[in-house]
């Protein structure tokens, strides 16, 4: 135990009062896609952690800015419920705050009725597969740059930024520290939804059993992550049969021209004022880019199929 547990650990333990540290969701994030992206070797697997995946080499996707694809043969999702609000939902990090710095009128309500020095709470483990694809950080900042020396994009961006800054919401007035930061998130999630709605019909999985996980802040991590857990439909390999470099690059160019096409354009594509509930959509309604709620991350919020597939500024006719 001595070894184990040094006496100076446990008196810096005994004085450090906030022994419940939270770790932000930004930086939570960033450890799973630093973890993800560090790997060196093709192949990982460790039961432990119930982790299996392939990194596959890309070479048609290179094309298109992508710099790493995974096949995550089997994935633990763990959901645990620490505590919910009934007038606006709050972010992770205000809900975990302390009440001190939180400046809202919304309650938030705990699980337990110890809050934050709650010990243990009930969870739920699931197991599944999924497919995790990231982005150039040279690709995008260069993206990054040029359109915003376009005056169409400038008015999408500018709009939707406005909106975002006067939403009744303050998860969403606070989400974005600038235009930049927006645009990457909006191509990335885009990507997603188009991605989701494509292995629906490759795949055999309904949406509806299908998740995001999106890896976006400001400069360091620019991917995505699609996942099914073992549940009604399964989890059975599907996803992961996809994931060679030439599928995957098939899958992305067969979703980026089934998003050229939506039933309600041109309204759709050429909204200028936001669709969606506060305006926080672009390009994006039922028919084109919007998934069921359960699978989308976001409340299909943050969505413009434009910024991908626009001959001006999208990024995928950029890189070409």
């Amino acid at each position: 135990m001595l070894k184990k547990y040094p006496i100076e650990v446990i008196e810096k333990f005994i004085n450090n009062n906030q022994t419940n540290l939270y770790e932000p969701e930004v930086e939570y994030r960033l450890t799973e896609y630093k973890f993800l992206q560090g790997m060196v070797a093709s192949f990982y697997e460790d039961p432990s952690r119930n982790l299996i995946f392939n990194k596959i080499e890309v070479r048609h996707l290179a094309t298109l800015g992508v710099d790493q694809l995974i096949g995550i043969k089997k994935l633990k999702i763990t959901v645990i419920q620490t505590g919910y609000t009934r007038q606006e939902p709050l972010t992770n990090d205000l809900f975990m705050a302390d009440s001190t710095e939180v400046n809202s009128s919304v309650e938030g309500k705990y699980t337990s009725k110890w809050k934050k020095e709650a010990h243990y709470l009930p969870a739920i483990e699931s197991f599944g597969e999924g497919i995790f694809i990231s982005f150039s950080d040279r690709v995008m900042d260069k993206w990054i740059g040029l359109i915003f020396e376009n005056p169409v994009f400038l008015s999408r961006i500018g709009k939707l930024y406005e909106n975002c800054l006067h939403h009744e919401y303050k998860s969403v007035r606070d989400k974005f520290v600038s235009e930049a930061h927006l645009a990457r998130f909006i191509m990335i999630h885009t990507l997603s939804h188009l991605l989701l709605k494509e292995l629906e019909f490759l795949c055999g999985y309904p949406a509806t059993s299908l998740n995001e996980r999106l890896f976006i802040d400001e400069e360091n991590m620019q991917g995505l992550l699609i996942y099914t857990v073992a549940g009604s439909e399964g989890s059975f390999g599907g996803l992961v049969s996809q994931t060679s470099d030439s599928n995957m690059f098939r899958i992305l160019k067969s979703a980026l021209t089934r998003a050229l096409d939506c039933a309600a354009d041109p309204i759709c594509y050429h909204t200028d004022d936001g669709q969606g509930i506060g305006g926080l959509n672009m390009a994006a309604c039922y028919s084109c880019a919007l998934v069921p709620e359960n699978a989308c991350e976001e409340f299909n919020s943050f969505l413009d199929r434009a910024l991908l597939i626009d001959k001006d500024y999208g990024f995928f006719n950029y890189h070409h």
